[in-house]
């Protein structure tokens, strides 16, 4: 099991800046202690058997021209991201990701924000938020603070579990 390291998160701004292929580890290990804390906390297995497959799916996100994506850094340490997919009509949101040991703290919204911005600085006419079934009402309402008519544009990636032998 992966332990947990405590970013240092003090009154220290929020930085976001263009996430790089070497950013991948460290977001990679936030994406997998944050769904890991999502499943422990509603008995679901893990979404990620390890830590190694976000970090690879994120070193590919971060490397690929067809992505934005995005990192949040505070007191010197990233402690988030999120991504925007370009590579449609319609721009794909996710997987948003903070570290679960400073949730809460105005780190999503920062990274929504970012990504909704790049979004309608392009002129996608949609936007369409992936998210899993545990993590769906968080991501809904970072997603619903910022975009008009949100029911609209949201699907999710698949449908929310109702027990552990129903998930994709």
């Amino acid at each position: 099991m992966a332990t947990q390291r405590q970013p240092a998160f003090d009154a220290s701004p929020i930085a976001v800046r263009r996430a790089i292929p070497d950013d991948a580890a460290a977001c990679g290990r936030i994406c997998y202690e944050a769904f890991r804390k999502i499943s422990t906390e509603h008995a679901f297995p893990p979404d990620f058997p390890s830590v190694d497959v976000p970090t690879g799916v994120l070193s590919m996100m971060f490397s690929h021209p067809g992505f934005y994506c995005v990192v949040a850094e505070s007191g010197g340490e990233i402690v988030g991201s999120n991504c925007l997919d370009e590579r449609s009509s319609i721009a794909g949101v996710g997987p948003i990701t903070i570290d679960p040991a400073v949730q809460n703290k105005g780190i999503g919204r920062a990274l929504m924000e970012a990504v909704l911005t790049r979004s309608a600085e392009r002129g996608f006419p949609g936007i369409r938020l992936l998210t899993s079934g545990l993590s769906q009402p968080f991501s809904i309402a970072l997603h619903e603070a910022r975009v008009r008519h949100p029911r609209a544009d949201i699907h999710n990636a698949r449908p929310a579990c109702q027990g552990p032998d129903s998930r994709l």
